[in-house]
This record gives C-alpha cells, structure tokens and sequence, in this order.
C-alpha cells in the first residue's frame, strides 16, 4: 500500500452494476458494491 493511504475503503472510478461505484479495500484488497451513502476515501494523481 502506497505511503500516507489510510488501510480503509476508497471508491473506484470503475461504475458497478448494482451500485453507483465498486469500493476497494486497500488494507486487503477486498472489492465491494459501494452505496451512495457509504463514506469511503478517494485517491487523486495529479500531473
């Protein structure tokens, strides 16, 4: 896991067929259908 991420949920850009966005669980790499509640991380690259 890259340094200074939180080992937490972080939303995908990656849209999902039964939710708004798969969710990625950087700690162990789980993928879940994520909620238009649910308050996850995002991570940005910027060039």
């Amino acid at each position: 896991m890259p340094a200074g991420l939180n080992s937490s949920w972080y939303w995908s850009a990656t849209p999902s067929g039964s939710g708004p966005h798969y969710a990625v669980l950087l700690g162990n790499g789980s993928v879940g259908n994520g909620n238009v509640t649910d308050t996850n991380y995002v991570a940005l690259q910027v060039l």
